[in-house]
């Protein structure tokens, strides 16, 4: 698997490979799409993990801490200072950061899938024009030659 560094770097379009980037595509998006699949599992778990931890800790409180009366807000602060549960609230926040950060490579792979079609259709269309004759059919060389022509007379002319 590639890194997130690696698939960012991957995101650039050469124009003049526009076949090879078309064919990379499907792949590298597949890349970024189980990234983020696994970050957004990883949080699932961190969440699950964090519910149960306080539960846990809800009931050995009440089981416990007999000797003191106890509100559900003394309850509450209590399972908020626990040093474990806290480190996992923490893990939580940067699971989530991890969530976005590869989503916006997903989303930024759709919108390379976008630009990879509108490119294409740029070049089956022949907006990039070749400066290289021998690339150009017969039609395409006639018209190249009488623009030169008439330059040729409009610049006689002149003089």
């Amino acid at each position: 698997m590639m890194t997130y560094e690696e698939l960012k770097k991957e995101l650039a379009i050469n124009l003049y490979d526009l076949p090879h980037c078309c064919e990379k595509q499907a792949v590298l998006f597949l890349e970024a799409s189980e990234e983020a699949s696994k970050a957004k599992t990883a949080l699932k778990v961190a969440k699950l993990n964090l519910e149960k931890k306080i539960a846990e800790t809800d009931l050995w409180i009440r089981q416990n801490k007999t000797d003191i009366k106890l509100t559900e807000s003394a309850i509450s602060a209590l399972i908020n200072s626990d040093d474990v549960i806290s480190k996992m609230k923490t893990d939580i926040v940067r699971y989530e950061s991890e969530v976005l950060k590869w989503d916006s490579l997903v989303e930024a792979y759709n919108q390379r899938r976008s630009m990879l079609s509108n490119e294409v259709s740029l070049y089956t269309y022949k907006y990039f024009n070749s400066n290289d004759i021998s690339e150009m059919d017969a039609f395409e060389k006639a018209i190249i030659e009488k623009r030169r022509n008439n330059a040729q007379k409009e610049a006689g002319s002149r003089r």
